[in-house]
């Protein structure tokens, strides 16, 4: 390869990690704009799923089977971000007909988060830390890490993506004023 095809190939590394960090960006200001006024996590995701809905031609079933949930602000914040860049990812990369998105607990404290699509899937390859690597993945780990999360990734070419993510949480005991306990 002569130097001028060397030179090319790197414009366009860089060119395409422009446009990831615009559509990231994009994405950035849109999740600013969910309104947390309810303060019910599971109408956030559902403001979330409904905007691909309405900007995409894929076909998005949603379960909600938590209830309503509330979460700190910033695991919340975390988990609605790997929720994003999963649908954003789908929609960027997966050629899916048909996404599911399943919002599932199991015993007290145990929740979980499928997000599953149709689409083309892809092989996991070692990261070497070249430009233009699609680091998405790397930083949707990161964010789980940091409320004590564990984010999986399932893929196979031709097989689709499966993004679970699990974590626990122990919602603090409701105290409303007209059961306050009073100390005589």
């Amino acid at each position: 390869m002569c130097s001028s095809d060397l030179v090319w190939t790197e414009m366009e590394r860089i060119e395409n990690s422009l446009d990831e960090a615009y559509s990231e960006l994009r994405d950035l200001i849109a999740h600013c704009r969910i309104q947390n006024d309810s303060q019910d996590f599971s109408q956030n995701i559902k403001t979330l799923v409904n905007r691909y809905r309405n900007e995409t031609e894929i076909h998005f079933l949603l379960q909600i089977e938590w209830g309503i949930l509330i979460l700190p602000s910033d695991t919340e914040m975390q988990v609605l971000r790997i929720i994003q860049e999963s649908l954003r990812n789908v929609y960027k990369h997966s050629n899916a007909n048909t996404v599911r998105v399943l919002l599932s607990k199991s015993g007290e404290t145990n929740y979980q988060v499928l997000i599953e699509d149709d689409g083309v899937g892809f092989t996991r390859q070692q990261k070497d830390g070249s430009a233009g690597e699609h680091i998405g993945l790397k930083i949707m780990q990161e964010r789980a890490r940091r409320f004590g999360g564990k984010l999986d990734i399932e893929s196979d070419p031709g097989e689709g993506t499966r993004v679970i993510l699990s974590f626990n949480y122990t919602e603090p005991e409701t105290t409303h004023p007209q059961y306050k306990k009073w100390n005589i």
